[in-house]
């Protein structure tokens, strides 16, 4: 039996093919070369915009986290505006002005890069003023408080507390006479037992400790001695005062102190332990470090 085929199951090779459908526009290793220049314009802007918004959100975070200190608002609303303004900052990174609303409806707009630069010196002295003259503002403590402790070292955190527990120390400086006595040389200066005094770990680093302690205005070196004349007696026959007496003619003593400012007073009020002196049982001794 012979069987009809279908004429489509066997096309003829020979019979014409029809015409290929036309490419689409746009594809094509041609209109990806085209493209090029657009891609890299988007991926540098997204670049900088995203520079800049880590220096915005910085900035702000920063001036949010200082005004929520001394004002002393709650953690938990600081906590949810931080979220608010995050999504707000980043909405404007992927550049979505839509506003963003808060859990009370509050909305919170994106920020503006305007309003993003570093405030100046006047600007920042006139939002200083306007918190002086609010009758709301509270400061629980100086602002330069936790910014001291961050400079100090602790052999200085002990000298601090000798002249807390212990009251003013005195000091003398070594001076030679010339033309005649009616001048001086000085020879050393600020020579004390203050860091024997209060138990410093670095000895050879209290003339330094006194500068940096007198320089953030915790301490003064008046030209005043204290009362009691035999502490400079027993100060004057130290090593280092003698060595500076022998080392020229004519040498001769100036007795001063050193003692705490009101500030100096209020910082270790504020900051350091209350130990009642050398004789603490509780007290850590810098012999003791290590050990």
């Amino acid at each position: 039996m012979t069987t009809m085929s279908d004429p489509s199951s066997n096309p003829d090779p020979e019979a014409p093919r029809p015409p290929a459908a036309p490419a689409e526009p746009g594809t094509g290793v041609a209109s990806v070369v085209t493209a090029v220049p657009g891609l890299v314009r988007i991926v540098g802007g997204i670049g900088w915009r995203a520079t800049r918004w880590g220096v915005d959100v910085s900035l702000r975070a920063s001036e949010r986290l200082l005004d929520a200190a001394r004002h002393r608002e709650p953690p938990a609303q600081l906590l949810e505006e931080t979220g608010t303004r995050l999504q707000a900052y980043a909405a404007e990174l992927l550049g979505v002005r839509d506003d963003v609303t808060t859990r009370r409806g509050e909305a919170v707009r994106p920020i503006d890069p305007e309003t993003a630069r570093p405030r100046t010196l006047r600007e920042r002295g006139e939002a200083l003023t306007r918190l002086a003259y609010d009758t709301r503002y509270e400061e629980p403590q100086h602002p330069a408080a936790s910014r001291i402790l961050s400079e100090l070292a602790p052999d200085e955190a002990l000298i601090l507390m000798a002249l807390r527990d212990q009251g003013p120390q005195p000091a003398v400086d070594v001076r030679v006479a010339t033309n005649l006595y009616t001048s001086s040389r000085l020879v050393a200066d600020t020579l004390t037992m203050i860091g024997s005094v209060a138990g410093v770990h670095y000895v050879d680093r209290v003339c330094s400790y006194l500068i940096n302690l007198e320089r953030l205005g915790l301490i003064r070196n008046l030209r005043e001695p204290i009362s009691d004349p035999s502490r400079y007696m027993i100060l004057e026959a130290q090593p280092d005062v003698l060595d500076a007496l022998r080392s020229a003619r004519g040498t001769r003593t100036v007795r001063r102190s050193i003692l705490l400012t009101p500030f100096g007073e209020e910082f270790c009020r504020l900051a350091l332990p209350d130990w009642a002196g050398p004789g603490d049982a509780d007290r850590p001794r810098p012999s003791d470090r290590g050990t």
